[in-house]
């Protein structure tokens, strides 16, 4: 069972009871209630767990000791700042002092004192004053160097305690857990070659063993307390399986300046990124790409966002890879992330490339780069006419205006990064001001406008029966978004052909922002019995003001007499 992966605090567990219970329970003659009062500690919050670990593994009882080791090894982590954080409105004790100052989480430096108990405490204990007052503790009469020192010594004597009886219970060939518990609790140096002997292990073996581990918080403190240069040949093994190695980029933070620099080797990231499975080859694309912090997870070190000559050699070399993932990656950085005009030259060819993910990120990177509207038609204009819904659905979105692509709810689509069933959002953003734009329809009849005709009939034959796109399954998806991105295309033009496709979908209590956008844009009133049906549905304000600015301009006696019966309903649900 994997420790529980979360934020704690004693308001959230009710700490005070479940120490209690467990204190209780660990008390009792029955072994059984003892193991379940164990399996307890993996659930509860560092400030429960900790104070009975070293109780319950001196019941020395194999299934207790197995229970606990993943457990301790969440503990230590927590104690070096890494993995579960305390929560900050949660109320403050001794426990989660250490990781409040906040100095465990900066990489330790170089010297090989760093790395051990003495340096943890005389660390903590150089800059605790600063941290006590940038918590807010100023009236506080205490000196804060001396009980960082006290808490500090507490926790170096409970991993000394749980070291010791780790390794009387272990054996001759302790499981992962045990081994790496031993070794995060004792001497990184005189555990090394232990640790060694721990994962020398065959790779599937190895990769189970640490999927039943909190695989971050571990790597995590591997990378924070292992001696570099003297753990390479640890660091080499764990290097040698992608989903490992995955995982400890995303942990680069705690390591060593020289220890990060040899696993972000870029011939690394790309043999790695080659034999990956496509949930590792995800984690890996995600690294590039998505730079900020998100998610619980710091920013990513290994980030390919900025233009630096070192990014750009690893852009190149995954784009020279020849695998699909990793050339879509690179033209998907080209393209939102470089403005140099070779870069906007590769991400142009890509546009013709056999795969049609990498002609998908092509159209994405050409729509972030080329502003000129000409231009934009010449390169996107035929890619309506590509045998892939997705590559055409891209396509179309493109060569929507930003207004109308916003009020569609379509633009953030061009956020995200795609291949197959990798989906990656880079970034979330929606500009107000952009949909609150009006909509104007193109006077211009370009000439990719035959061809997204075209396209609409032959699609329109492979969807059973009028679909929303919410509506939509695996079978149907991929038609359906395109109906609704060309739909939209030809109305922008003043064709209503694929309009009066979606015009035929049953009315539900929301109109789909498809319909509604289009709508807004050419003010029908022939769709005007959509917006009525829609209307007398509709329970929420703010549906019935999108109803309201979808008929704004549309002209008519029933109009009128629409939109004073939503102005007249908006009023009574502000009353």
């Amino acid at each position: 069972m994997a420790p529980h992966r979360g934020r704690y605090s004693s308001r959230h567990g009710q700490d005070t009871h479940w120490k209690e219970f467990i204190a209780l329970a660990a008390a009792e003659a029955d072994l059984e209630i003892r193991r379940r009062a164990a399996r307890l500690l993996l659930l509860r919050s560092p400030e429960v767990a900790g104070p009975f670990v070293e109780g319950f593994l001196g019941i020395n009882d194999r299934q207790i000791f197995e229970t606990l080791c993943p457990r301790i090894l969440t503990l230590a982590a927590y104690h070096w700042g890494i993995g579960e954080a305390p929560d900050r409105q949660g109320e403050e004790n001794a426990a989660s002092v250490p990781c409040e100052f906040g100095v465990l989480y900066a990489p330790p430096d170089d010297k090989p004192e760093s790395k051990t108990a003495r340096g943890f405490i005389q660390e903590l204990v150089s800059k605790a004053g600063d941290a006590l007052r940038k918590t807010g503790r100023k009236n506080e009469k205490k000196d804060a160097s001396e009980s960082a020192a006290a808490v500090a010594e507490r926790v170096r004597k409970a991993h000394a305690a749980w070291h010791e009886r780790l390794k009387a219970q272990a054996g001759a060939d302790p499981s992962l857990a045990a081994a790496l518990a031993i070794y995060v609790t004792g001497d990184p140096l005189t555990g090394l070659e232990a640790l060694n002997r721990a994962l020398d292990r065959p790779a599937e073996t190895l990769e189970q063993a640490f999927k039943e581990l909190d695989t971050g918080s571990v790597l995590g403190i591997l990378l924070r307390r292992v001696p570099w240069p003297g753990g390479k040949p640890a660091f080499e093994r764990l290097a040698a399986h992608p989903t490992l190695y995955a995982a400890a980029l995303t942990q680069l933070a705690y390591a060593p300046p020289d220890l990060r620099a040899f696993l972000a080797a870029p011939e690394r990231q790309v043999a790695m990124a080659r034999k990956a499975s496509r949930d590792t080859l995800a984690t890996l694309v995600e690294l590039w790409i998505v730079s900020e912090k998100r998610y619980g997870r710091d920013a990513s070190l290994v980030a390919l966002c900025e233009p630096t000559p070192e990014n750009d050699a690893l852009i190149e070399r995954l784009a020279a890879s020849g695998e699909g993932p990793l050339l879509a990656a690179a033209t998907f950085l080209r393209g939102h992330h470089r403005t140099d005009p070779a870069s906007l030259a590769l991400v142009e060819r890509a546009l013709g490339h056999t795969d049609p993910w990498v002609r998908f990120a092509a159209i994405r990177g050409v729509w972030a780069r080329i502003k000129d509207r000409v231009r934009l038609e010449t390169l996107v204009g035929p890619m309506l006419a590509d045998p892939h819904d997705v590559v055409a659905t891209a396509a179309a979105h493109a060569l929507l205006s930003d207004e109308l692509r916003a009020v569609a709810g379509m633009d953030n689509d061009f956020q995200r990064f795609r291949y197959e069933t990798i989906d990656l959002w880079r970034n979330f953003t929606s500009s107000y001001e952009v949909r609150e734009r009006p909509l104007k329809r193109i006077e211009a009849q370009p000439e990719f406008l035959p061809r997204a005709r075209e396209r609409l009939v032959e699609v329109k034959k492979r969807i059973p029966r009028p679909l929303a796109p919410r509506e939509a399954d695996d079978d149907t998806r991929g038609p359906v978004l395109l109906q609704s991105a060309l739909a939209l295309l030809l109305a922008q033009y003043g064709d209503l052909t694929g309009l009066d496709q979606l015009a035929e979908r049953p009315v539900g209590k929301e109109l789909p922002e498809d319909m509604l956008a289009g709508i807004r844009l050419t003010q029908e009133p022939r769709y005007l019995p959509l917006l009525v049906q829609a209307a007398q549905q509709a329970e929420r304000r703010q549906d019935l003001q999108s109803l309201l600015k979808a008929a704004a301009e549309m002209t008519g006696d029933e109009a009128r007499r629409f939109r004073r019966e939503v102005n007249r309903r908006l009023r009574e649900l502000a009353e």
